[in-house]
This record gives C-alpha cells, sequence and structure tokens, in this order.
C-alpha cells in the first residue's frame, strides 16, 4: 500500500453525510475507503478523522469557496506537515465551538472565553 512509509494521518472534512456513509453503506467507492481506513488502523497506524463543520453563515464563504476549488488544480504537496502544526488551529476551532455551546445555554452566566 501506497502509505506504509507514514505512521500518522489526519483527515479533516467539513461533509457529516460523508462520514455518516463510512459508517453504512454499500456504495463501491465508500467501501473502498472503508478497507483502506481498516487497512491502516490494523497495520498499527495513528488515524484521526475530524469533522469540521461547514463555514456557511461566515463573512467570506463565497471567497472560500473560490480558494477551495482554485486549490483542487493545484499539485499535490509532498511536504509533510507534522500533526503539531494542526494543534493550535484545532484549539481555535474548539474553543470556538465551546463559546457557541456555552451562549446556547440558557442559564449560563454568559461569560465569554475571549477578551
Amino acid at each position: 500500500m501506497e502509505f506504509a512509509a507514514r505512521d500518522e494521518f489526519l483527515i479533516l472534512t467539513y461533509s457529516l453525510s460523508c462520514l455518516q456513509r463510512i459508517e453504512n453503506s454499500d456504495q463501491p467507492l465508500i467501501l473502498k475507503i472503508v478497507v483502506t481506513l481498516h487497512h491502516l488502523v490494523g497495520s498499527s497506524k495513528r488515524l484521526i478523522v475530524v469533522w469540521l463543520p461547514s463555514h456557511t453563515g461566515l463573512a467570506g464563504s463565497m471567497t472560500i469557496d473560490a480558494v477551495a476549488k482554485v486549490a483542487l488544480n493545484l499539485a499535490e504537496s509532498q511536504t509533510p506537515v507534522p500533526f503539531r502544526g494542526f494543534y493550535p488551529l484545532m484549539s481555535i476551532h474548539i474553543a470556538s465551538l465551546w463559546q457557541r455551546l456555552w451562549n446556547a445555554k440558557t442559564n449560563s452566566k454568559r461569560i465569554s472565553s475571549h477578551p
């Protein structure tokens, strides 16, 4: 398998429906993905799958979509990115999610986690 040299994999997706299909699907492409994921985990590889909610409703989302579509045509980078490079981004995202949940609580004290 072409992944043999790597020990850790990070998959980031905004598509919750794709993640749900991986759980229960008989479509050939989805089954191929499931087999690959099982092979990686069975080979003692570390696999992290993170669902990042869509940027719908955020300022600049049209620009983000346009840039993402352009990026699809770029050559794939062979530069390895260590997981620790994603920690600051994940920390910010998790804090943002926590703050939204906190703000949604009707009995919360409405304390912001950001100054």
